[in-house]
């Protein structure tokens, strides 16, 4: 899926890559605790469930359900009452209960999940209720950490490996720009304008635009002799220590200022960047960098720091640029969860190029090992593909090689359209919901979960084999099961179990958006064609626990 993919570009010059049905509609901002459930078009509850559930069960779960419930018609309790000595309004009595306990049931505290109760304790409590509590500066905005080897600290407001992803830069309220993506405010978009978080998409404002402070740089090579800086909007012909470290047209210089990606470096007191006019390399169809000199001429040099005529001695550093295109945000933390279920409400935009809200989670730590790289696993819980897979939905569990030229991956592959009844034939690693569960995504609410139970098949230990493997055992409880508004979804039932006996699990709700040229905007339509701003909406993220006790 490559989402710590930066661009092809530079990954061709050999620079490591950063890493990177609609059901029941609920009263906005409600919880999904047994809001429409009873009787949907005059069909009694047990009709309606059975026709659900034979989405994903076929004609054997009707059998199942209607020997366990009765005909429809017949006088079962409606999930909505409530349960004695429970505060779950809508679990069943354990004595009336199907094979299947569904749809899951969940409120703010707590949720039942096939009998047992789980508790929304793995935040820390209200930090994800945006809707009611708002978003907390002093928690998403604070450090966080993993424990899990690797051990390691970033800053709130973006992902462990920085505050780039995509073509997007992810800024947040303390950034020093005067911009903020994150507002919680009244959806108007929605029925009944319910409140939630907004996080924003849009161009780079102007004035944060080619500005090495919210641009994401790193050093190419060394210089090889002694130059001097520019005039101001003039030219400068560069030594450097290796060929093909720039390509032609990119952003390049000398120092790096305080703030930006990378940490300081301009030890000459003067940072200054320029267009590669001269020097650069060309990407050829293999997507290989060549045609590079150890000459590099930059012109319309400007400076962020000191100005012209200061002395750059040789082997200070060469500076690379990327200046994202699009300014958005991302909330980002770590758990020690290795089992429970995991759930955003989201309303999303409309599916336009380049755009690709994202709610998904990593074991960033990772714990397997397969030619010396770590191999980390990836749950997508919602993830939009923009332009690409015919504008697909996808969620699914991916295992992939960390730093590998090519990231092994479980996925339904080539077999997408035959497993999932898809129109696109899909990749490794991508999952696109079937037709059956396909929405207007963007008119209204849903509920996005995950939930990561012990059990299911085994992943694949021939990594290599992984194009086309796909799995379901049918048993949404067991391994890994997808869900959508409370029902699992068909083909993302019963995965693997890829947790690999870790606890760790990075958490994150981003709205990238991708490079023009790239494979979410295939057609370089993103900047020129789309209306601006986009906005993905999140009520609440929640995530529970298991705690061996029934419900």
């Amino acid at each position: 899926m490559g989402k710590l993919e930066w661009n092809r570009a530079r990954a061709a010059m050999g620079v490591t890559a950063r890493a990177q049905t609609d059901a029941e509609r609920r009263r906005p901002g409600d919880s999904s605790l047994g809001e429409g459930i009873g009787a949907e078009g005059g069909r009694p509850f047990a009709a309606v469930r059975a026709l659900r559930i034979a989405a994903f069960t076929g004609a054997a779960g009707i059998a199942l359900l209607l020997a366990a419930c009765g005909p429809p018609g017949s006088s079962e309790q409606s999930p909505g009452a409530a349960v004695a000595g429970s505060s779950l309004h809508g679990a069943r009595p354990r004595q009336e209960a199907t094979p299947w306990a569904l749809p899951l049931k969940y409120d703010a505290q707590q949720a039942c999940v096939q009998h047992e109760l789980f508790t929304n304790t793995i935040l820390p409590a209200g930090k994800g209720e945006f809707g009611t509590d708002g978003l907390s500066a002093t928690y998403w905005g604070k450090p966080h950490s993993r424990t899990e080897a690797p051990v390691a600290t970033w800053p709130g407001y973006q992902p462990s490996w920085g505050k780039f992803q995509y073509d997007t830069y992810f800024g947040n309220p303390n950034d020093g720009s005067g911009n903020t993506p994150f507002a919680v405010t009244s959806d108007t978009g929605a029925p009944g304008s319910p409140t939630a978080l907004r996080i924003t998409a849009e161009p780079m404002p102007s004035p944060m635009q080619h500005d090495p402070v919210y641009g994401d740089g790193w050093t190419a090579s060394n210089i090889t002799a002694n130059v001097v800086s520019p005039v101001a909007g003039g030219s400068i012909t560069i030594p450097v220590g290796a060929a093909n470290v720039t390509h032609q047209g990119w952003q390049s210089g000398i120092g790096r200022p305080p703030g930006a990606g990378g940490g300081e470096d301009d030890p000459q007191g003067v940072v200054f960047v320029g267009t590669v006019t001269a020097g650069g390399c060309t990407v050829n169809a293999q997507g290989q960098c060549t045609g590079g000199s150890t000459s590099i001429t930059l012109s319309n040099v400007q400076y962020f720091e000191g100005g012209p005529g200061t002395n750059i001695p040789a082997n200070a550093d060469f500076q690379d640029w990327e200046f994202p295109d699009y300014y958005s945000g991302a909330l980002d933390t770590d758990v020690n969860a290795q089992y429970g279920f995991f759930v955003a409400r989201i309303r999303l935009p409309q599916p336009l190029p380049a755009l690709s809200p994202a709610w998904w989670m990593l074991e960033t730590g990772g714990v397997g090992n397969n030619n010396g790289k770590l191999l980390r696993s990836e749950w997508d819980v919602q993830e939009q593909f923009a332009a690409d897979y015919g504008y697909e939905l996808n969620a699914g569990n991916i295992l992939w090689n960390s730093g590998s030229s090519g990231d092994y991956s479980y996925g339904c592959g080539s077999n997408c359209p035959a497993q999932n009844n898809t129109t696109q034939p899909g990749a490794t690693g991508v999952y696109p919901f079937p037709k059956r569960e396909r929405a207007d995504y963007a008119a209204d609410y849903h509920d996005f979960g995950v939930l990561i139970s012990p059990g299911g098949p085994a992943f694949p230990t021939d990594y290599s084999c992984c194009n086309g493997v796909y799995v379901e055992r049918g048993d949404p409880f067991a391994g890994t099961t997808f869900f959508l508004d409370g029902y699992p979804i068909r083909g993302h039932i019963g995965q693997p179990d890829l947790t690999q006996g870790s606890p760790d699990k990075e958490i994150m709700l981003m709205f990238q958006v991708a490079f023009p040229g790239s494979w979410l905007d295939p057609h370089s339509q993103g900047l020129k064609g789309n209306p601006w701003p986009q906005y993905m909406w999140v009520q609440w993220l929640r995530a529970y626990q298991p705690t061996k006790t029934p419900c």
